[in-house]
């Protein structure tokens, strides 16, 4: 399947198994039980799994769009850009948690809530913002050289990011790992383990966020940005790329990627059902459906022409 228009299923496997089910499950019921009825295949028919699946078609090429997050919402906002959407500057850098994305919106909303220990780290000279990865994958997002240069550009931040945030009607958010490293006295959640050079285990520690602590997080999210911004709607999905390394050593890399994955996705579908203007777009499931088919050689990063599938997908379900 490559194209947005051949989305549409021309018609589904009729050998549900339902046949089955005849005289075990109420009259009522056989057309909802016909329609969840697992098809069994592998891979999953990809005409199956959106074809069943409800988006919201609002979105069109005039539309404020941010996508923020890990490094697959780049990918999703780069192809937004070269296909002529309304993608709006995208001032966050990379975000790879959901509560590097809450302290975010606290400072964009509600700066004098916000008191971090560590406002910033000092890394070969330059002031560095620790709670954002710069565009570029270089480390820190850069401040400036000196202290008051950094505020600045701090207090610069907060004020696009606030008025970004209340112009967008459509916000999408790209999460990726639970695992991350914070403060030990205030519990603030930097981007990425603490750069050698300010590295302080007396005063750093890993955590890894539980299932509740996600949901927290998103919901504080998106309950800001809705009331300063009435009319938005949240997109949310979780990036199909793997950890490129766990601090929980006990279940090993792949292990640890697949409970980080799982928890942010049944968090971001608990959240979904929880506010109605939160919606999920499947770019998980169609990667991690046929691996070998969308991911490059290295098991890490998606194919080009994966991004693009995914992204008709999007249109398929939200554009008008």
């Amino acid at each position: 399947m490559s194209q947005a228009g051949s989305m549409l299923p021309e018609g589904r496997d009729s050998n549900f198994g339902t046949e089955r089910m005849a005289g075990k499950v109420p009259e009522a019921m056989l057309d909802q039980v016909r329609q969840g009825w697992y098809v069994r295949a592998c891979p999953y028919p990809l005409e199956e799994m959106i074809g069943r699946f409800r988006g919201l078609k609002a979105i069109d090429l005039n539309t404020p769009i941010v996508a923020i997050g890990s490094c697959f919402a780049q990918h999703l906002a780069h192809w937004l850009k070269v296909n002529g959407y309304h993608c709006l500057p995208l001032p966050w850098g990379v975000i790879y948690n959901p509560m590097n994305l809450a302290q975010i919106v606290r400072q964009s909303f509600e700066p004098e809530t916000w008191e971090a220990e560590e406002p910033y780290w000092i890394v070969d000279g330059v002031f560095r913002d620790p709670y954002r990865k710069a565009d570029d994958h270089s480390g820190a997002y850069p401040l400036g050289p000196d202290e008051s240069r950094a505020r600045e550009c701090l207090a610069a931040f907060g004020r696009i990011s606030r008025s970004l945030l209340e112009q967008t009607r459509w916000a999408v958010f790209t999460l990726g790992l639970t695992e991350l490293w914070r403060n030990r006295h205030d519990g603030k959640a930097y981007f990425r383990m603490p750069d050698p050079q300010v590295f302080d285990p007396a005063r750093h520690e890993f955590h890894n966020l539980s299932f509740q602590e996600i949901v927290d997080s998103l919901l504080y999210t998106v309950d800001t940005i809705t009331r300063h911004n009435p009319a938005v709607r949240f997109l949310l999905s979780v990036s199909p790329i793997p950890l490129s390394v766990t601090f929980r050593n006990h279940l090993g890399p792949y292990i640890a990627t697949q409970f980080s994955k799982s928890t942010l996705h049944a968090a971001v579908l608990e959240v979904m059902d929880a506010r109605d203007n939160v919606h999920y777009m499947p770019g998980y499931e169609i990667v991690r459906n046929d691996p070998t088919r969308h991911y490059t050689r290295d098991g890490r990063h998606v194919k080009s022409e994966s991004v693009n599938l995914i992204m008709n997908i999007f249109k398929y379900l939200y554009v008008v």
